[in-house]
């Protein structure tokens, strides 16, 4: 069977041989997929080459620029696949751009130009790199590569678009006039000396303002440092209700007067703040705003109300921050 196989292979070779292909549909799979080909066979008894085509040595960076590459002789041209350029790396990190066009070919010579149209990247020298170009030669039933040398196009800024002067016109198009300059003549002195009185008399009047609508604004800002102050006054800027006053006012006097924390009826209250010294006038104030949230507790149909307003003011005057 092995014999048989060789002779089979063996008798491949010799047709091939004998009867070189005309076409690239005639290899094999296989074959076709080797690297750096693209399905170009040579013409019989001539080797094949590959050059870089640049019509011009400078380019506009807008505009596109002209590649051609070149090879042959070709056997069939028609069959000859353009390489995909842009796919390399070397190619795409010159080149933004870079597609083919409908290639050319000249029958007395046999040379296929692949065309390709592209941009460049950055404005100065750019070098085309080299690429190597495989194709089959149908006599040797072999393929070889061809080698086409790196090329240097210049890349030039673009033409700065100026608009220039009609040259055909109405004579005042082309007369010099002299511009009215009145206008723009210095300004006086006190224009820039005004502002700062203006400024300093608003930033005075702003003060007051603030001072005549907060006048204990200072004090409350020392008052905010005492812990004890501070809970209570932040505690009554949430609403609440007359139980919630009346806790919010015992642990005010426990935590900045002493009152015993035992101390949670309105007597018991009293009495603490009795023992502390405290004045009657305060005292009687504290028993009857307990009292109040008691009987709103309690008895809420009678007339009796407490607001944390009412509170506030009550713990303002005792810190000496009220006017």
């Amino acid at each position: 069977m092995a014999r048989v196989l060789l002779a089979m292979f063996a008798l491949a070779g010799v047709v091939r041989a004998a009867a070189p292909i005309s076409s690239v549909a005639e290899l094999g799979a296989l074959e076709r997929q080797k690297d750096d080909f693209y399905d170009a066979l040579a013409t019989p008894g001539r080797a094949m080459t590959a050059a870089w085509s640049v019509p011009e040595a400078a380019v506009p960076r807008d505009r596109d620029i002209a590649l051609s590459l070149v090879v042959g002789p070709v056997l069939n041209p028609e069959e000859v696949r353009a390489p995909d350029l842009m796919s390399r790396p070397e190619f795409a990190e010159k080149f933004s751009t870079l597609t083919t066009v409908p290639p050319t070919f000249d029958p007395a010579t046999g040379l296929l130009s692949l065309r390709y149209l592209g941009r460049a990247r950055a404005v100065g020298r750019l070098d085309v790199p080299e690429l190597k170009f495989a194709y089959y030669v149908p006599q040797a039933g072999r393929f070889q590569a061809a080698y086409a040398d790196a090329s240097a196009i210049s890349v030039e800024a673009p033409a700065s678009q100026v608009s220039k002067r009609p040259l055909d016109g109405p004579p005042e198009f082309f007369e010099e006039r002299q511009l009215d300059t009145w206008h723009f003549s210095r300004p006086p002195a006190w224009l820039w000396i005004a502002p700062i009185p203006v400024v300093a008399l608003a930033a005075a009047a702003w003060i007051a303002l603030w001072h005549r609508r907060y006048p204990n604004a200072a004090k409350l800002v020392k008052l905010r440092r005492i812990r004890s102050v501070r809970l209570a006054l932040d505690r009554l800027d949430r609403p609440g209700s007359s139980f919630e006053l009346a806790g919010i006012l015992r642990d005010y006097l426990i935590a900045r007067y002493g009152l015993v924390s035992s101390a949670q009826t309105t007597g018991d209250v009293v009495h603490g703040l009795a023992e502390i010294e405290w004045t009657s006038e305060r005292i009687a104030t504290v028993e009857r705003f307990l009292s109040a949230c008691d009987t709103a507790r309690f008895a809420p149909e009678s007339d009796s109300r407490v607001s944390a307003e009412e509170l506030r003011d009550m713990i303002l005057n005792w810190e000496g921050a009220t006017s």
